[in-house]
């Protein structure tokens, strides 16, 4: 009997009969709740040969039994059990099944058709023999899953509609029915789907046989597997860290695929600019299955998460059975930064490794079960592999934004969480995932993996990005040619042709050539052919202009050789180890010793310090005639303007490339790793020579500021907003930038703190200060000796109000007690003061119980005057005023804080950023 939605919730009917169909994969659950709208009977639609068998129902939670002691007990054992049982007796839903259907999905509804989140349900099933299996507590998952936000994964309709969604629960091919009982909650009825997978078949790896004692020699990337009992031996020094496991594809359990018909997964796969964290998962579903078996979890799972869930794809990167098999999970490449579904709010920049499985050991059902060793095996082979690839200190911590803006959170929305790069679900929000059983590997792959990378030649080798559309460029040159991009700079085409020893790099992202040791100059990219040897016979460093078309080559005599049209050849003083000049030909050669020689018509300069090794590069900012040198230790020396760093590193320095903002920048070591100093971003390498002391030269090849991915996003617009607002000569793309990746980086805060602790800021509270206590502006050396304390924090507001209104010369000004304790009054509470308070401060002030700098301590730590500051710092950040919740919270943290450091809480507090961006 088929019924429409309005005869299936009809108020005035009490029928228990269910509504049945058998469904399409694909077809959306909440379909059947269009008005009037005809449901197919069981079997009147077939699905596809090879798709899921899908018969969903939607029963309404009319049944009611007693409350057996079973269920009881099961409840009463389960330790994320949040409800207890009211009355004896629960609603029951019974859905019969065909004896093919290996796993089910269920989801509590309201009146309306709508998932409910906040259910709690139990369940159990029943074999063709009439033997029941025991009651499992079920649990819905609200931390797993998509950012949410408007427009991408799991922001739009489907995934409102599998809200409350539990499953995929296995009960096993066999299975003649379920019960699930309501525990807690106002559901009104309950959708189920039973899910008939079919077989696939499995793919095999060709197999070479070998005799006992043989030697072989695997190529690079070859997969292999042993047949049971077979003995294997590895030669001394094959065994590398961070080696590539195999990995199963994904069409070898049978994916459909990312879901780009889904709303927000219309574009594909999606990608970070880099990856920052493993976080370990388990899946919560049955321990019992077989090898055979997994496939079919695995396309439950994802039928689960994207037809049920609403999501784009299965939301883990990887899965690892209880045999140690690993299988890709989401596609877009196993190699690749891919944006999982895993952790609301957390997916970007983490990779998710789920066991399939349940380990948490005080949930009753599914049956809990320690991870097998052979399962732990491959998610730290998996882990070694990928934390290398993306160039991850495995003992190391990282920043992690909260993008999630509802639902209950472990961590505030829009805020950075300071986490290990190897870590829990749990870590990262309110679940016990992925089991208490298997949190103990994450502690062991910390541990496991640094004593590891520590005795490679390289802990952290690659990274395959080649960056953002926003920011640097980087570009360093081998001793063979070979050029190695970094941050935004994508490998140039073509390259430039081998030659007899590559000593120097110059140019720009798109042209610019490469000097060997000969003298040759070899074009890259656009760059047009040099013939010749501009410099002779004895050439030590390159400087490219004209767009990476033309140059110098700089010989050890100091001199600068022209080439591509620049018509100067012009020498230095003396001799000389590296140069830079800029477009204006501004600039210097240096010598070993650090002598600065001027080219052109530079002014001389001189290094702040004397160096304690030997200068190997050196490289100026912008306008030519400051800079920075470093010596071949990696000791990095200011000139001009520039601030010296000291010693950035240890090994061996070949460049320096000094950033944009001429505030830091970058030392490339000979194996071709990047070291940031100053206040620059840590380099993301494409490639380092592991090992191998062949890096010889780095150059800044560009600054793109054109791209519009960021430009799009809400992080841009506010830090734009707070530029804007408190610094607007710098609300550039330049500034934009900076603050993009330091913000990134270390939180908002850091963006507040810069921006309270600065003069531009102070200056008006010091002003504010003489006007209310001395009734006068600040002389000039007063405001400037005061708003330097203040930034320095040698001094908190609080104390430089103790200081001014509890002076011995503003008390005798006064005349009396009482007219004193009134101009407290009326200057940090801005009111006049009641008699009962008057008279208080009064006679403590009069009997000299009290001096007038504690008294007016007193004021500043009173309730009233923390959150008149609160209101006062919000109005001077924002304009507005702060909530009463906000403003009792900033005012409990005046207490052991200071005025400062709560007003760069506001300017990093999500209210300003959505106060910015929305």
């Amino acid at each position: 009997m088929t019924r429409s939605t309005q005869q299936l919730w009809s108020r005035s009917g009490s029928n228990p009969d269910r509504l049945r169909r058998t469904v399409v994969p694909g077809l959306i659950l909440l379909a059947i709740f269009v008005t009037a709208a005809p449901v197919a009977a069981r079997g009147e639609v077939e699905p596809e040969p090879g798709s899921i068998r899908v018969t969903a129902e939607v029963t309404p939670f009319t049944d009611t039994r007693p409350v057996g002691s079973g269920l009881a007990a099961v409840l009463a054992a389960d330790g994320d059990s949040h409800f207890s049982l009211k009355g004896n007796r629960v609603a029951v839903v019974a859905l019969e099944l065909d004896g093919q259907s290996e796993m089910v999905t269920v989801q509590p509804l309201d009146d309306a058709g709508r998932g409910l989140e906040h259910s709690e349900l139990a369940m159990r099933s029943r074999r063709a023999d009439e033997t029941w299996s025991e009651w499992t507590v079920l649990h819905f998952d609200g931390e797993e899953g998509p950012d949410g936000l408007p427009g991408g994964e799991g922001g739009g309709a489907a995934s409102v509609g599998g809200m409350g969604a539990i499953g995929p629960i296995w009960v096993g091919e066999g299975a003649a029915e379920v019960e699930v009982a309501l525990l807690h909650g106002d559901a009104a009825a309950l959708a189920t789907e039973a899910l008939d997978v079919p077989d696939i078949e499995p793919s095999t790896l060709d197999k070479d046989t070998f005799a006992k004692g043989a030697e072989f020699t695997l190529a690079k990337g070859a997969e292999f597997t042993l047949a049971k009992g077979a003995e294997f031996t590895l030669a001394k020094g094959t065994v590398t860290w961070g080696a590539k496991p195999q990995i199963r594809s994904n069409d070898e359990w049978g994916t459909t695929g990312f879901q780009r018909a889904t709303e927000g997964c219309e574009d594909g796969p999606r990608y970070a600019d880099s990856m920052r964290a493993m976080v370990v998962h388990h899946t919560v579903t049955t321990n019992s299955y077989s090898q055979d078996e997994v496939p079919k979890l695995l396309r439950g799972i994802q039928r689960f998460h994207t037809v049920t869930r609403g999501w784009c794809d299965v939301a883990y990167n990887f899965l690892v059975d209880r045999f140690g098999t690993i299988w890709e999970g989401r596609s877009g490449g196993v190699d690749r930064p891919v944006i999982g579904g895993h952790a609301r709010g957390f997916n970007s920049n983490t990779f998710a490794v789920a066991l399939l499985g349940q380990h948490q050991s005080n949930i009753s059902r599914p049956s809990p079960a320690r991870p097998s060793s052979a399962a732990l095996q491959s998610v730290k082979a998996l882990g070694e592999w990928k934390l290398r690839l993306h160039g991850v200190d495995p003992n190391g911590r990282t920043l992690l934004k909260n993008t999630a803006t509802n639902g209950v959170l472990k961590h505030p929305p829009a805020t950075y969480v300071s986490v290990p790069t190897i870590l829990g679900h749990r870590d990262l929000g309110q679940t016990s995932c992925p089991g208490n059983w298997t949190m103990p590997v994450v502690a062991e792959m910390k541990q496991e993996f640094t004593a590891k990378s520590a005795a490679a030649a390289v802990p952290y080798a690659t990274d395959a990005i080649t960056g953002n559309d926003w920011g640097p460029k980087l570009l360093a040159v081998d001793v063979h040619g070979g050029l190695r991009p970094a941050m935004g700079q994508a490998a140039p085409s073509p390259a430039p042709p081998g030659g007899d020893g590559a000593i120097a790099v110059g140019g720009h992202a798109d042209a610019g050539y490469v000097l060997t040791k000969s003298g040759r100059v070899l074009p890259y990219g656009d760059a047009p052919a040099v013939s010749g040897r501009p410099g002779g016979s004895n050439p030590i460093d390159l400087i490219v202009r004209d767009s990476g078309k033309s140059g110098y080559v700089v010989t050890a005599d100091g001199y600068l050789h022209a080439f591509g049209g620049q018509v100067l050849d012009r020498s230095s003083a003396g001799p000389a180890v590296a140069a830079d000049i800029n477009d204006a030909k501004v600039g210097y050669t240096v010598s070993a010793s650090g002598v600065l020689n001027p080219v052109f018509n530079t002014p001389p300069a001189t290094l702040r310090t004397k160096p304690s090794g030997t200068v190997v590069d050196i490289s100026a900012w912008p306008e030519g005639h400051s800079g920075y040198v470093v010596t071949d230790r990696g000791e990095v020396i200011g000139y001009g303007e520039a601030t010296s760093y000291g010693d950035v590193m240890t090994g061996r320095a070949v460049a320096i490339v000094a950033g944009p903002n001429r505030n830091g920048g970058w030392v490339l070591d000979s194996q071709g790793r990047w070291i940031t100093f100053g206040d620059e971003r840590p380099i993301t390498v494409a490639s380092t020579h592991a090992g191998s002391d062949i890096a010889v030269d780095a150059v800044l090849t560009g600054y793109d500021l054109t791209g519009s991915t960021f430009k799009k996003s809400s992080d841009y617009d506010y830090i734009s907003g707070v530029l804007a607002r408190f610094r607007p000569e710098q609300n550039t793309s330049v500034f934009i930038d900076h603050w993009s990746w330091k913000t990134d980086h270390g939180g908002t805060i850091v963006l507040g703190r810069e921006i309270v602790h600065d003069a531009r800021f102070t200056d008006s509270i010091v002003d504010d200060m003489y006007r209310r206590a001395l009734g006068r502006r600040p002389d000039a050396a007063g405001k400037r000796y005061w708003s330097e304390l203040l930034n320095s924090q040698r001094i908190t507001l609080r104390d430089m109000g103790i200081y001014f209104f509890g002076s011995t010369e503003l008390y005798a000004r006064a005349g009396s007690s009482a007219a004193y304790v009134d101009s407290l009054y009326q200057a940090l509470l801005h009111r006049a003061p009641d008699a009962a308070g008057r008279a208080y401060w009064a006679e403590l002030l009069g009997s000299g119980r009290a001096t007038p700098a504690e008294v007016t301590a007193g004021f500043y730590d009173s309730l009233e005057s923390r959150r008149d500051r609160v209101n006062a710092l919000y109005r001077r950040i924002s304009g507005g005023s702060p909530s009463a919740d906000q403003t009792q919270e900033w005012a409990d943290d005046l207490l052991g804080s200071d005025d400062l450091t709560v007003a760069a809480q506001m300017i990093a507090s999500p209210t300003f950023y959505r106060l910015l961006t929305d």
